[in-house]
């Protein structure tokens, strides 16, 4: 019978995710490709401004998903 609770070393742990993570992390990027590339209406717009307030800057960042158009909905 299989055994439901695994036992493993803190190093262990570890050594797998530094050795997996990289796979993981291609594979999420080349699925999110793919659905950008068939799916267009997933693209999302960045609006990024830098303003400075009393000599202090300050990043404004809004993100809005491209209507059909491929242009940036309304806010």
């Amino acid at each position: 019978m299989h055994k439901p609770d695994i036992d493993i070393t803190h190093e262990t742990a570890r050594f797998r995710w530094n050795r997996f993570s990289a796979t993981f992390a291609s594979e999420i990027r080349r699925s999110r490709a793919r659905a950008i590339r068939f799916f267009p209406h997933l693209r999302w717009y960045l609006n990024e401004v830098v303003v400075k307030i009393n000599g202090m800057k300050y990043q404004l960042r809004r993100a809005a998903a491209l209507n059909e158009g491929g242009q940036p909905c309304a806010a």
